[in-house]
């Protein structure tokens, strides 16, 4: 039996967690577009400099040296920045954001048996009720409608795999003087990689709802739990055949 607060629920949006992830990720994104063009204006301030003052030649010299300097400086800040402020500025958020929902969830009259929730990339939760015969979904890809599915909306569920392999090299070089008033680094004397890679699971779950026009679908990241995820997938194909 389908509850009517539910159904309710269920064709609204979450704005407020909408916004306050959206928000996030654009001071995010604006930070470090603030901090790139920063350095670009340095380097063109150096390059300027150099064609004014040594010609040509000390202009292209700077702007491979002083390009290359800055490049790796706006690496090393951005990766500080993700490490040390980003990610526990949005572990904060994005939880009480993933909490909220949950909550809001269970206000509303749902009793999940299985349910997810997670906060990275963005926060989400996923929950299956059994007694109330749904199936409930709010995420950042949907723009976090809140969709309460029936068993007969749920068309296909899957759980996928994505692979990264992330790679360090470290590079051995010796400095060297390229002119009278600058100075560099050749690279490729020496190298050493090593190569790890990572797979996160993802559970895909396509819907159809009444009097929509295509199918929709929604991503659910585990990210290297993926028994998890195949334990989910098996537990709403289960929901459906009863």
């Amino acid at each position: 039996m389908e509850n009517n607060a539910l159904i309710q629920y269920g064709s609204t949006q979450d704005s407020r967690t909408f916004h306050a992830v959206r928000q996030t990720e654009q001071i995010c994104a604006w930070t470090v577009l603030g901090i790139g063009g920063f350095l670009l204006l340095v380097l063109i301030a150096n390059v300027l400099s150099s064609f004014f003052k040594h010609g040509m030649g000390e202009a292209i010299l700077a702007l491979l040296l002083v390009g290359v300097v800055l490049c790796l400086v706006f690496v090393g800040v951005t990766k500080l920045l993700e490490l040390l402020v980003f990610k526990p500025w949005k572990a904060v958020r994005y939880s009480a954001c993933a909490k909220r929902m949950a909550a809001e969830a269970q206000q509303n009259g749902l009793r999940p048996v299985a349910a997810h929730q997670w906060t990275w990339p963005q926060p989400g939760v996923l929950a299956l009720d059994r007694q109330n015969n749904a199936l409930f979904a709010c995420v950042w890809g949907n723009g976090y409608e809140r969709l309460l599915l029936s068993p007969r909306e749920v068309i296909g569920v899957k759980v996928e795999r994505e692979s990264e392999i992330h790679t360090d090299t470290k590079h051995g070089g010796s400095f060297a003087i390229f002119s009278s008033g600058g100075w560099g680094y050749q690279f490729g004397s020496r190298s050493k990689s090593k190569s790890v890679t990572i797979e996160r699971a993802f559970l895909e779950i396509h819907y159809q709802r009444e009097g929509a026009a295509a199918p929709g679908w929604v991503a659910v990241p585990y990210g290297e739990e993926r028994r998890e995820a195949d334990s989910m997938a098996v537990a709403i194909q289960q929901w459906q055949r009863q």
